[in-house]
């Protein structure tokens, strides 16, 4: 018998939600994400599933910076971060 989680196309993301700016200069490890459309203004919402000091969290950002990262590199997915803020916006390296 199969599992709902290995068929279902909706991410549902654990763990209590953390700021980028919490994140800066700090390493996690980002396992998934998703992009939706942002509740905030005309862009999209980047929501990533992060784990952070052993803790599944969740991250929400409109950076795409961020967002254009973890798309070319998704196939590489869970992998290791560090995020980094020049100026006024993040990056991740």
């Amino acid at each position: 018998m199969q599992r709902f989680e290995d068929f279902v196309e909706e991410k549902t993301f654990i763990g209590d939600k953390i700021k980028l700016n919490d994140l800066v200069d700090r390493e996690i490890i980002i396992e998934s994400y998703k992009i939706d459309k942002s509740k905030y203004n005309d862009g999209q919402c980047l929501s990533l599933q992060i784990v952070f000091d052993n803790q599944k969290r969740v991250v929400f950002s409109g950076s795409e910076v961020i967002k254009d990262q973890v798309v070319k590199y998704q196939e590489k997915l869970p992998f290791i971060t560090t995020v980094k803020k020049i100026n006024n916006y993040f990056i991740l390296t």
